[in-house]
């Protein structure tokens, strides 16, 4: 074969495999989504088990019926932690829990972030009675988590800590409180009767009459 027609060949190969490519494209953009809760309940069970937890609390952010769907229908591992931390996440943790300085593995859920004047959301959800902006946000690993926009930070953590506890029907695991400290005290006292780990972000932001507070209020296996 001679150097021209093995050319021509070749330019006739990216050719129709740019073309077969765009068909792939335009049959996936034109493909429907799937109709989830058409489903009979055990294929959408088996969905649902199959999501991330983040992936199952954006579901049920959707609608009345997807939370009721989240909460009623879904696996419940045994293993699921939730941990409250002073960046403003509420992060999943697996991995057995031998100590505090045990290795786990993390990926943030869904957090909170004040709301500034020109923020824009693409996205309002409803949660426990409050009209809040949302966005996803990927980190920097590449995960993907839910961002959600508040007039006051520590409302907001308050109001998600309560949604997802209820909607996985568990108690927080860690909490690490950065400020408010005393709201968040009784907030926290009043939603559990025990937290097995408990600490202060930074213990310079906090009076010694509120840590105080917080240690006779707290029932904490681990303090931090």
């Amino acid at each position: 074969m001679s150097p021209l027609v093995a050319q021509l060949f070749s330019i006739l190969y990216r050719f129709l495999k740019f073309l077969f490519l765009q068909i792939l494209v335009q049959i996936e953009q034109e493909r429907p989504p799937l109709p989830l809760l058409r489903l009979p309940q055990l294929a959408y069970k088996n969905v649902i088990d199959m999501m991330t937890a983040c992936e199952q609390v954006t579901l049920s952010l959707c609608s009345r019926k997807t939370y009721a769907i989240v909460k009623n229908t879904r696996h419940r591992p045994k293993s699921l932690e939730l941990w409250l931390n002073e960046y403003n996440l509420l992060d999943v943790a697996t991995g057995p829990y031998k100590t505090t300085n045990s290795k786990r593995n993390f990926s943030a859920l869904i957090g909170v972030t004040k709301k500034w004047r020109c923020f824009n959301p693409e996205e309002t959800v409803m949660i426990k009675g409050n009209r809040v902006h949302v966005r996803l946000i990927t980190d920097s690993d590449g995960k993907q988590f839910l961002g959600t926009f508040w007039e006051d930070e520590n409302t907001g953590l308050r109001t998600i800590a309560d949604y997802v506890c209820d909607l996985f029907r568990v108690d927080l695991f860690c909490v690490m409180l950065e400020n408010d400290h005393r709201r968040m005290f009784d907030w926290l006292r009043n939603r559990q009767s025990f937290v097995n780990i408990f600490g202060i972000g930074d213990r310079n932001q906090i009076s010694d009459e509120d840590y105080c507070y917080g240690r006779r209020r707290i029932n904490a296996i681990s303090l931090l």
